[in-house]
């Protein structure tokens, strides 16, 4: 059986979304100018990080997306330039060898923006104009900033040649796609015609495009999840700073009928690290797109050091974290041993990881799923590939028992076929 879902890059992604403290922007840009990109982009590479995306702040005004350089001025005036090119090749100096990746609201525009001036008759009529007149009146608060005016469907061949500027010019490899709505737009689409250009949009760029990943923050509206975007792409799936149980329950629930690999889900965000083992937080991100949103300057040195194994194995097994995805004993918001397994039932391979959060037994017997039978497989610790054990399919089938001393802490083992 082959895949059913072209396949993208999964990539650790780190995005400047929690880089914000207002100091260059009154709203929902962030703080990422190319002397911060210098700052963190050596933090991101120390993690292990792929991918470097810019979120909202980069653009001089959504609707043009054009870099906020001094070709092309961010149209407030309030601030200088945030990049000293219009084409992001400082940035890309900075951050190589990471990928360079941009936040983008395809469907929205700043009413300041010189292609809505130019072309006032792609709005979505009447609620886009209404949108964009209160942008207009208020072009500071929040995400007024980078502009809530709704295209309709005709703008859309505008919206793709701006993609492909940038993925031929600029070197673009990664794009989030925020703000997505849909509208009836007099003269031009109805509800559902804007949704199905749009994804008809999308699925030319990924022919296209095949080495670019198309991220959908759906953690507002999930107007295309589940699997109108996982089939696509991965998601932006948690917004805030979620702890371990929370990112476990996601993927607990949603398993095994959502790929756990293409849930964007936040590690070491907030506090999440001073209430819980480092790798226990880790562990709990290594199903789903390991993505880092926090500002990297705040983290701890050791506790990038002690991340940075958790992200190498990540991607040294990708083929064993990219199966199908099982949960195990019990839901994690109850905060008592669970599990998650994922595994490649015909290679017999994959990766078992057990969580003891709250519970006060030591030990915990764990019934895998799918084992083919009659073959043995070799059991490895996480991170470091340590051999610490065999077994047979009817074993992993009656239970492993592991054994995690602490509270919060966790066991991850690599299971692979013995050779």
């Amino acid at each position: 059986m082959g895949h059913r879902i072209a396949p993208w890059p999964h990539d650790v992604v780190f995005n400047s979304d929690g880089t914000d403290a207002n100091r260059i922007s009154t709203g929902a840009k962030d703080d990422m100018d190319l002397a911060t990109v210098q700052q963190v982009a050596p933090l991101a590479r120390r993690l292990g990080v792929d991918t470097f995306v810019l979120d909202d702040g980069w653009q001089a005004a959504s609707g043009d997306w054009e870099p906020d350089s001094p070709q092309y001025p961010e149209p407030r005036g309030k601030f200088p330039p945030r990049f000293p090119d219009a084409t992001f090749a400082a940035v890309r100096d900075a951050i190589a060898p990471m990928k360079l990746g941009l936040w983008m609201s395809p469907l929205s525009f700043n009413p300041s923006s010189a292609t809505y001036q130019s072309h006032p008759q792609w709005a979505c009529a009447p609620l886009g104009d209404a949108t964009a007149a209160l942008g207009a009146l208020q072009p500071d608060d929040s995400s007024n900033e980078a502009g809530i005016g709704f295209w309709g469907a005709n703008a859309l061949p505008h919206v793709q040649a701006r993609i492909e500027d940038a993925i031929d010019h600029w070197g673009v490899r990664f794009f989030k796609f925020d703000f997505l709505a849909w509208f009836d737009c007099a003269g031009q689409n109805d509800l559902w015609g804007l949704h199905d250009r749009f994804l008809a949009m999308l699925d030319t760029l990924r022919a296209k495009h095949p080495g670019v990943v198309f991220q959908i923050d759906e953690t507002n509206d999930y107007r295309l999840f589940p699997f109108e975007s996982v089939s696509r792409g991965p998601t932006w799936f948690q917004n805030g700073a979620p702890g371990p149980e929370r990112l476990l329950h996601n993927l607990w629930q949603l398993s095994p009928y959502i790929p756990a690999y293409a849930l964007g889900q936040k590690a070491l965000a907030g506090d999440s690290y001073k209430r819980w083992p480092v790798d226990t937080v880790m562990a709990a991100a290594l199903p789903s797109e390991i993505l880092f949103a926090s500002d990297l300057r705040t983290l701890p040195p050791e506790v990038i050091d002690a991340a940075a194994p958790w992200v190498a194995f990540a991607k040294a097994h990708r083929r064993e974290l990219g199966g199908v995805t099982f949960p195990l004993l019990d839901d994690p918001l109850k905060l008592g041993w669970t599990a998650l397994q994922t595994w490649d039932p015909e290679a017999g391979r994959g990766v078992l990881l057990a969580f003891r959060q709250d519970s006060a037994e030591a030990t915990k017997t764990v019934a895998l799923r799918d084992a083919p039978p009659g073959r043995r497989f070799v059991l490895r610790s996480a991170p470091d590939d340590a051999v610490v054990g065999e077994c047979t399919s009817e074993q992993l089938r009656a239970g492993v028992p592991l054994s995690v001393s602490q509270p919060r802490g966790a066991a991850v083992l690599l299971i692979t076929p013995a050779t």
